[in-house]
Formats: C-alpha cells, structure tokens, sequence
C-alpha cells in the first residue's frame, strides 16, 4: 500500500519585521546611546524602543514563542 502524502491545512505562518537603529549622541554628557524601531510592513504599525533587550521580548511576545534564549 503507498503512503498517503501529509498535506497541511494552511499555509506556513511568517511575519515580517524592518528593524531600524541608529545612535543618539549627548555632547554634554559625552556619550552614545542605541535607539530602535521596529515596524511591521503588512499592518504599518510601528514601535520605538530604548534597548535591543525590549525589541526581542516585543518579537517572542508577537510570534508566541519561546524564541529568546537567555543562554
């Protein structure tokens, strides 16, 4: 007897990100700061954050997974 192919239901899930960074200076206090937003292209939706940490916690969050390792 053959094997029956496995079919899925649906389409694989993907969503995709633009991540933009870029620095801020403060001349005063001499130092160089990294900012980032992250958009989603499908919906326009966009966010600013202060950390790489948050950019990658909001992604995990988003996608419903445990993607982030803390290793």
């Amino acid at each position: 007897m053959a094997e029956t192919p496995v079919r899925r239901s649906s389409a694989p899930r993907y969503d995709t990100y633009l991540l933009t960074c870029w620095q801020e200076r403060d001349e005063v206090a001499g130092t160089v700061t990294w900012r980032f937003k992250l958009e989603t292209p499908r919906s326009g939706r966009w966010r600013l954050f202060m950390t790489l940490k948050e950019v990658m916690q909001t992604i995990e969050v988003e996608l419903g997974n445990d993607i982030v390792s803390d290793s």
